[in-house]
């Protein structure tokens, strides 16, 4: 299944750039609100596929150990859509 647009409307729902969300919290909206258990990587996947569509989506990019990074303070960006 694809998931981008249900966790678009979670992002247009839950985030804005004084509210951004972690992966986590993105994963635990998919559970409580549609009942859909997903993995890191499918929101990742999600959020990259939206960044090439150039829709209103904004995140920062935070380096772990090796050469790994992880998505973070991801939000629906309300000034893109003006």
């Amino acid at each position: 299944m694809n998931y981008g647009l249900v966790i678009y409307a979670i992002l247009i729902g839950h985030s804005d750039k004084e509210h951004p969300l972690k992966q986590r919290d993105i994963r635990q909206l998919l559970k409580e609100e549609y009942g859909y258990n997903v993995d890191r990587e499918t929101v990742r996947r999600a959020i990259e596929d939206m960044q090439i569509y150039d829709l209103p989506v904004k995140c920062s990019l935070n380096k772990r150990a090796g050469t790994d990074f992880v998505m973070t303070d991801i939000y629906y960006d309300k000034e893109m859509v003006k």
